[in-house]
């Protein structure tokens, strides 16, 4: 044996005596035992429910609660799926792959990630630690308990101010070879392009468009079929940069300078002449309310267009103003800037003026989640 390998054998005899003394005896062996009891993760299934594949869970751990925040559509019954719902989680680090599960009913038993279960509108999952600790969690379901698709309607009280225009005033500007007819909206009234008119010039009517009230540019002589009164306007913020005229439900004309209007098409859908009524955009279609039927009574329904008014289609229902709401004409229908209300007010009826103010709103709109 030469020197250098007696080193290398000593070497190695040190590094063995120091590693038996540093783990000492099987006895003196120091465990770590987890006392996490906590779950990360939470899901359902289920083939006879199958929103609960989307809903998302979430874990309230300072409250040990889990719940699903989007909540189930409204109705849902969740004692249709029975015993065949199928969980799935994730547990803490070191907790026991099994859960007990206990229903209020006092029915208890042990699940795994991928058992099916019973499933009821409230249960609890405790989870065991090796430490012997646990946790409790609730597992709630939050459905809507409300129609997402009805109509809530509201008389209120509160002042809302709404500006029209005041034709007459319009008129008294007017060049002398004009006559103010009527008035057919603003042009691109967040540019404050001015407004678009119907005038009688000299013994013609036509269409007109003035940005100051002051000067007037004259445009074509006004078709024979486009209607001078009873119709409802859109404006452009909504509908493809165009001011657009709902006439009485009947066919939908439109313009982008105000002096040439063009008819887009009439309604495919054989609905009643209304005059006075109210189109407007919410929830992302075209809604016609109010208005009176020619040669009948006041316009009781609500109709609807998804297709710019090409066919119009009657709400259910459930969507349609309460019997405590006046039936009108000329009224104006507003919506706030979140697309969440619209407002109805005024008009008038066979009793006369009316000067109260409805507030109403789809549930849809009114869910925190």
């Amino acid at each position: 044996m030469n020197l250098r390998t007696g080193f290398y054998i000593l070497l190695a005899a040190l590094g063995l005596t120091g590693l038996f003394s540093c783990l000492g005896g099987a006895d003196d062996i120091d465990y770590i035992i987890s006392t996490d009891a906590q779950l990360t993760s939470f899901s359902l299934s289920s083939d006879s429910l199958a929103v609960l594949a989307t809903a998302k869970f979430s874990i309230d751990q300072a409250n040990s609660l889990i719940y699903n925040h989007d909540s189930l559509p409204y109705l849902t019954d969740t004692a249709k799926i029975a015993s065949q719902a199928i969980v799935k989680y994730t547990a803490g680090s070191g907790a026991s792959p099994g859960i007990r599960l206990e229903y209020l009913d006092g029915d208890t038993t042990w699940i795994a990630s991928g058992d099916s279960m019973r499933l009821a509108p409230v249960f609890e999952l405790q989870l065991y630690a090796p430490s012997g600790t646990s946790k409790t969690y609730t597992v709630h379901f939050n459905i809507h308990q409300t129609d997402p698709d009805s109509v809530q309607y509201h008389e209120i009280t509160d002042i809302l101010v709404i500006e029209t225009p005041d034709w007459a005033t319009f008129a008294k500007d007017c060049p002398d070879t004009l006559e103010v007819v009527t008035g057919l909206g603003f042009l691109r009234p967040d540019e404050q392009k001015g407004l678009t008119l119907i005038v009688k010039d000299k013994d013609e009517f036509r269409f007109a468009f003035s940005e100051d009230l002051v000067e007037y540019q004259l445009g074509e002589e006004i078709p024979e079929d486009f209607p001078q009164t009873g119709f409802s306007i859109l404006n452009d913020r909504n509908f493809a940069g165009r001011l657009t005229v709902i006439a009485n439900l009947q066919s939908v004309w439109a313009t982008e300078d105000g002096l040439y209007w063009t008819n887009l098409f009439g309604t495919e859908t054989e609905l009643p002449i209304i005059e006075g009524g109210n189109a407007f955009f919410y929830n992302g279609e075209i809604w016609f309310l109010n208005g009176k039927i020619r040669d009948g009574g006041y316009n009781p329904k609500i109709y609807f267009s998804i297709d710019g008014g090409r066919v119009w289609r009657e709400k259910p229902e459930k969507m349609q103003p309460p019997s405590a709401f006046p039936l009108r004409m000329d009224a104006a229908v507003v919506t706030d800037a979140d697309g969440k209300y619209f407002y109805i007010v005024g008009g008038r009826n066979q009793a006369g003026a009316l000067n109260d103010v409805w507030k109403a709103a789809l549930n849809s709109k009114l869910f925190d989640h």
